[in-house]
């Protein structure tokens, strides 16, 4: 078909009234209806996901907190642990001079 002639094809059918066609398109409402409620459903869904995600990063935050303790407590244990090394061996020469007195 000669270039003109579709454009002129193209034209006459935009203009046409598609009114008097039969179409075969279910404009029902259950299927809104089904998409609104499967789409409800998932909100709900996340929002509970978005509680839990919530609650599981206040008790992230406690245990983080916790490791925080527990580090605070290691690094004073081995501050004492060296401390006790340091008088073990002060004493093992109080011991030795007290050999050499006696």
């Amino acid at each position: 078909m000669p270039p003109m002639a579709k454009a002129k094809q193209t034209a006459e059918h935009d203009e046409h009234d598609h009114a008097d066609h039969d179409h075969d398109h279910d404009h029902g409402d259950d299927d809104g209806e089904a998409v609104v409620a499967v789409i409800v459903q998932n909100q709900e869904k996340i929002l509970a996901n978005q509680h839990a995600i919530h609650a599981n990063q206040k008790h992230l935050i406690t245990l983080v907190a916790g490791q925080k303790t527990i580090q605070a407590n290691q690094k004073t244990i081995l501050a004492n642990q060296k401390a006790i090394q340091g008088n073990q061996k002060l004493l093992q020469q109080i011991v030795a001079n007290q050999a050499k007195i006696q």
